[in-house]
């Protein structure tokens, strides 16, 4: 890592995802922004959705080879007699960082194939978390490096060590915080943050001509560093490293708001809305209930037209009565069965005289009816008053007559018990209108309607 290849590869590694992450988090959010949880990696399509973290695993096993095989002059980082030399302690420790991103895209991959209970939450907590690891162990490496940092080079690494806790604060707080754009963004931005500063130290270190006045290369340890040849030189090149710092910190302030608001603009017009009170897993639930009260409603519709229309509530005075009567075959249909209009009233009244009773308040009006005996057995016999009995032949009556007087010889009158004798007759008949047991057996029906 310590050429312009070491530092601008690595960061521009970290620039692309930096873009990436800071790309669709935006978009995420404006798309979804009452649904936004922040993925700890975005999926792709073609050819396979891994292809974020496959290229972060490509990446680091690439670093590795550059720091430790490529690198070297004899290609291996050990010394002759199996132990690592002093000018290559930094390329073990840069080394440790690209393993730890390495590892943490191969357990990403294997956390989002693995079937774990509450996978989601799960998945997203641990994914972060090892994101935070690797962070940690760059902050680590960084600040306790064994090269020498004391120059325009360690003021470069001081001010990446600051960016790199950014990203690091950010991924612990996206583990309880996944819902929030602002841990998303700001941790996007670090990350983008880092890219472009790896990719500026290697330009300004290693390129002669943008070395400060007063500094120059020099090799040692087997890498060449930038050296100051005074105070003076040394505090005027970390002043400008400090201004550099300044500037592109701006700049990515303003890039990543720039980006928002474009992007708010692009993709605003298919924002998402939800109704109050309203879930899309309570869509289906609501259909169906309407579909049962509806079919419920119709149900009780129907049993209400089949049969009365009662006015629920009131005196019993003041209650509406209703007779259901079928006429018969000797019962003229063009007649009101149900008597005088004193006695029964007509069914059918204006609106506002009555309360169709619907689900379970037909129940309720049920409880509440209330039935006059005597006006139902009055309306009974009125009915049976209009029955047309043809009139009685007198030859044929008196042949009848005798017959019942030579049968009955034994008995003089008809028992006004309501018990049954032993040839099983049937008991006598009570009303407060017709005294069926003082009439004699040979009545016809108006005789007795009339004896009254």
């Amino acid at each position: 890592m310590g050429t312009l290849v070491g530092h601008v590869a690595p960061g521009l590694g970290f620039l692309l995802i930096g873009l990436w992450h800071l790309f669709n988090h935006i978009k995420l959010h404006v798309l979804h922004p009452n649904s936004y949880i922040a993925p700890p990696w975005f999926p792709t399509l073609k050819p396979t959705k891994y292809n974020e973290l496959i290229l972060i695993m490509i990446g680091s096993m690439a670093s590795v080879a550059m720091e430790l095989f490529i690198g070297p002059e004899r290609h291996q980082p050990l010394d002759h007699d199996g132990t690592i030399p002093t000018n290559h302690l930094h390329n073990f420790e840069h080394s440790f960082i690209s393993l730890t991103f390495f590892a943490y895209s191969l357990l990403s991959i294997l956390l989002d194939r693995a079937e774990i209970p509450n996978k989601t939450v799960t998945q997203h907590g641990m994914t972060q978390l090892m994101g935070a690891v690797a962070f940690a162990q760059q902050l680590l490496l960084f600040h306790l490096h064994s090269a020498d940092h004391m120059g325009p080079e360690g003021q470069y690494h001081l001010l990446l060590q600051l960016v790199i806790l950014v990203s690091l604060v950010t991924s612990l707080m996206g583990i309880g915080l996944p819902k929030s754009f602002l841990v998303s963004f700001v941790r996007s931005l670090s990350i983008l943050f880092q890219g472009v500063w790896l990719m500026v130290m290697g330009f300004m270190l290693w390129t002669p001509s943008l070395i400060s006045k007063g500094c120059f290369m020099h090799y040692e340890e087997g890498h060449h560093v930038v050296r100051c040849s005074g105070e003076e030189s040394l505090h005027r090149a970390k002043s400008l490293v400090n201004l550099q710092f300044s500037w592109f910190f701006i700049a990515i302030a303003i890039f990543g708001v720039s980006l928002y608001l474009v992007l708010a603009k692009v993709y605003g017009q298919k924002v998402e809305y939800f109704s109050l009170g309203f879930n899309e897993e309570d869509k289906d639930e609501d259909l169906e209930s309407q579909k049962k009260n509806q079919l419920e409603i119709r149900k009780s519709k129907s049993f209400v037209e089949m049969g009365k229309l009662v006015k629920v509530g009131g005196d019993a005075d003041d209650a509406d009565k209703a007779v259901t009567a079928v006429p018969s075959a000797d019962v003229n249909p063009s007649e009101d069965v149900g008597g005088s209009d004193k006695n029964v009233k007509d069914v059918e009244k204006p609106k506002g005289d009555e309360s169709r009773l619907k689900g379970d308040d037909f129940f309720d009006g049920l409880s509440q009816l209330v039935i006059d005996d005597d006006q139902v057995v009055l309306a009974g016999l009125e009915a049976v008053a209009k029955i047309n009995v043809p009139a009685p032949n007198p030859d044929v009556v008196g042949e009848k007559s005798d017959a019942i007087h030579t049968d009955e010889e034994t008995e003089d009158t008809v028992s006004d018990t309501p018990l049954l004798d032993k040839r099983k007759r049937a008991p006598a008949l009570k009303s407060p209108f017709v005294d069926f047991g003082s009439a004699d057996v040979g009545s016809t029906p108006m005789e007795l309607m009339s004896s009254d």
